[in-house]
């Protein structure tokens, strides 16, 4: 058997290979992962006095998550480079399959010219090398991370189990895309019947309409961006320009179309999005899904300005700005019509209510970015079905539980747009 095979049996068979349970389960020492992990006594390690476990911790995206632990005669928890410790002696190969499962949580080291590396580096297969000592410290190769791979170079002063670093063979090219003098987007948008939004973005603004057939428009709507836009603009471009080579996406039955390009972009970008708004903001996550969420973000200018009064909801915002001396919070309530926008609230220690209350009148360009966040809190998950009728209630401050970040954005930009903070 050649080295290269015999490395990957060790590795693949500390993750899938036969692991069995003692009939009383596992000890109590380890009682801190019986929540988070799963846990099996393996047979595929062994050292004097010891019995081991592989723990595997739940739901855990984009990185291995699985290790192996040890339990010695007397009941104790033995882990990380403590356990690294015991197998210090073993050849360098062995001894990195061993760091993947005690200081790395799961990996497999690479061997020379190792063809599983090399992918990642643009087909450059003799810049990897297999596992070697370098006096007391041990080096080898790994390909780290599911959704963006790179490979690693990993240096581990082997007395003492410390990880002294871990270095991309390659690192990713800057992320640099110019801003296109006019980005055009066609997205699919659902509801009763499908729709299209056509999207033009050119010179600090979006227009385009939603019509029956995509990239047609009889009337458009003008939105006029702020100056904020300017920068999540840039900052989505740049997470383009950095895509990495990616997986075919998961397409759905129900999924919709959607397709972006401008002049001298790297490629036309087409794909799928979910034609449930809701689950717009969980399935454009990741660095694949880079393009996705730049056509969200300019059709979501469109579609805002589009959205007739009796789909847009009147907006309570109850913000905690509190400080370590006082309690404060800005109630305010926010009014989307036709024709303007207006905030009506004020500041006080208590939290919902007001005795006098400050109005401001939005001009178009707040109007327009106000708009453009309830789409934002349309694309995720918190409000299903999604408030028209009755108001959208908003407590942002700082209790929020963060599981949907375009509530409390709105939140706060009605706060600061109602109490400018001082300059």
């Amino acid at each position: 058997m050649s080295a290269r095979v015999a490395l990957r049996s060790l590795a693949y068979a500390l993750l899938l290979f036969a692991c069995q349970c003692g009939a009383s389960g596992p000890p109590s020492a380890l009682d801190r992962y019986r929540e988070s992990h799963e846990i099996s006594l393996t047979t595929q390690w062994s050292s004097p006095g010891l019995r081991f476990y592989r723990v595997s911790e739940l739901g855990v995206q984009d990185r291995s998550s699985t290790s192996i632990v040890a339990v010695d005669a007397s009941g104790t928890l033995i882990e990380g480079a403590e356990l690294f410790a015991h197998f210090a002696s073993l050849p360098p190969d062995e001894l990195a399959a061993h760091a993947c499962f005690t200081l790395i949580d799961g990996c497999a080291p690479l061997t020379d010219h190792d063809p599983d590396g090399a992918r990642w580096l643009d087909g450059d297969a003799s810049r990897v090398r297999a596992p070697h000592r370098e006096g007391d410290r041990l080096v080898f190769d790994i390909v780290e991370g599911d959704m963006a791979p790179r490979v690693m170079r990993m240096t581990i002063d082997v007395p003492s189990g410390t990880i002294v670093s871990r270095d991309a063979l390659r690192e990713p090219a800057p992320a640099t895309l110019t801003i296109a003098a006019s980005i055009f987007v066609t997205l699919g948008i659902g509801g009763a019947t499908p729709h299209y939004v056509t999207a033009t973005y050119a010179a600090g603004a979006v227009n385009g309409c939603v019509s029956n057939i995509a990239g047609t428009c009889l009337a458009t709507v003008l939105a006029t961006l702020d100056v904020d836009a300017q920068r999540e603009l840039e900052q989505l471009l740049g997470e383009v320009a950095a895509i990495p080579r990616c997986e075919p996406d998961g397409v759905f039955a129900d999924d919709l179309a959607y397709s972006m390009s401008w002049e001298g972009a790297p490629r036309e970008y087409t794909g799928a999005i979910p034609s449930n708004e809701s689950q717009m903001s969980a399935r454009n996550g990741g660095p694949c899904r880079a393009d996705a969420r730049l056509a969200w973000w300019i059709a979501r200018w469109v579609l805002a300005q589009s959205r007739p009064p009796s789909e847009l909801p009147t907006i309570v915002a109850n913000v905690d700005v509190s400080t370590a001396s006082e309690p404060r919070f800005v109630n305010a309530t926010a009014r989307i019509g036709e024709s303007s926008c207006t905030i009506v609230g004020c500041v006080t220690s208590d939290h919902g209510g007001c005795h006098a209350t400050t109005t401001v009148v939005l001009d178009a360009v707040q109007s327009t970015r106000l708009r453009a966040l309830v789409e934002d809190v349309r694309a995720e998950p918190c409000h299903v079905p999604f408030p028209t009728s009755e108001a959208l209630d908003i407590d942002a401050g700082i209790d929020y539980d963060g599981r949907c970040p375009a509530d409390p954005a709105l939140g706060l930009w009605i706060a600061r747009t109602l109490v400018p903070p001082a300059p």
